[in-house]
C-alpha cells in the first residue's frame, strides 16, 4: 500500500492503468498517507450514454451516470493504492462489492471526486485479500459536497516475490 504522497496527472493515469479511452474513468489521482483522492473523466460516459441511447429522440433530457459507472470510477481509483503491483503490470483483482448506496443522481457534466482507502488487509502466501472503503462525491448546488455513493469493494493482489 501507498505511503506519503504519490500524484499522477492525466498522462501519468493512462500511462498506468490499462483502460482504453472508452472506459478509462480517471482522470487525476494523488495517493496521500493511504488515502487515494482521483477526480472522474465524465466524457467517456457520453459515448456510454450514446451508445444506450442512439437515436437522437430516444436519449434522456436530462441524463444521469449509471450507478455502476461510479462504483467502476472507485475500482480504477482504488487501484492507485497499489502502486508497486500497477507499475509491474499486475493488477489488483477486484472480487466483490458489499453495502453498496447511491445517495443522489450524478449528471454527466458534474466533476465528481472519489476517495477510497483500504481499511482491512490480510496476507496469505505471496497473496493479499483487501477491503477498500470508497466515496463518491459531488458538487451540491449549495455550493457544498454532496455523498453520490459509497461502499466496499473487497480485492486480492499478490505480493511482490523481492525481498
Amino acid at each position: 500500500m501507498a505511503n506519503g504522497v504519490l500524484s499522477y496527472d492525466p498522462g501519468g493515469v493512462r500511462e498506468l492503468l490499462p483502460f482504453g479511452e472508452d472506459f478509462l474513468l480517471v482522470e487525476t489521482a494523488t495517493v496521500n498517507d493511504g488515502v487515494v483522492t482521483a477526480t472522474m473523466r465524465m466524457s467517456p460516459l457520453m459515448g456510454i450514454l450514446a451508445a444506450h441511447f442512439p437515436a437522437k429522440g430516444d436519449r434522456p433530457a436530462t441524463p444521469i451516470v449509471p450507478g455502476t459507472l461510479l462504483v467502476e470510477a472507485a475500482a480504477q481509483a482504488s487501484l492507485f493504492l497499489f502502486p508497486d503491483n500497477l507499475k509491474a503490470g499486475n493488477l489488483p483483482l477486484n472480487r466483490g462489492l458489499e453495502k453498496v448506496k447511491f445517495h443522489c443522481q450524478v449528471r454527466p457534466d458534474s466533476i465528481a471526486r472519489i476517495e477510497a482507502r483500504v481499511v482491512n488487509a490480510k496476507k496469505i502466501g505471496l497473496s493479499e485479500l483487501f477491503k477498500i472503503q470508497f466515496e463518491v462525491w459531488i458538487p451540491s448546488d449549495n455550493g457544498g459536497k454532496a455523498k453520490a455513493a459509497d461502499g466496499f469493494i473487497y480485492g486480492a493482489r499478490q505480493l511482490s516475490t523481492s525481498p
